[in-house]
């Protein structure tokens, strides 16, 4: 089974199942989904203060650790000229993500060894 994220239109259903007393296992099998999924996203995106589970802030804090993930902040715009030189010059994709790293990129002209 492959991962995929949870839709808005998903959690507008997850509050209304929730809103008519349904369990997590029962809306889980009702969107297809694992109900450990289904745990995971009402435990990281209920509100703390109230409680009730509100679509609006639960993307709003996804897409917030989503910017804040590691995966997002290691890719410059320096990175990005860097691949654009390489494809000019025919490397392949594998080639240049094993070369992404400056100091092992032999067509940096910056670099004085």
């Amino acid at each position: 089974m492959s991962y995929r994220q949870i839709t808005s239109d998903e959690r507008y259903m997850i509050a209304r199942l929730r809103q008519h007393r349904f369990n997590q296992a029962e809306i889980a099998d009702i969107l297809g989904r694992h109900r450990s999924s289904i745990s995971r996203e009402c435990r990281r995106n209920c509100s703390d203060g109230d409680g009730p589970y509100r679509p609006c802030t639960a993307a709003e804090r996804a897409r917030a650790r989503r910017t804040r993930s590691r995966r997002n902040s290691q890719f410059t715009w320096k990175d990005w000229h860097r691949v654009e030189r390489l494809l000019r010059h025919r490397w392949s994709p594998e080639q240049i993500a094993g070369r992404l790293h400056p100091q092992r990129d032999p067509l940096d002209q910056s670099r004085n060894d």
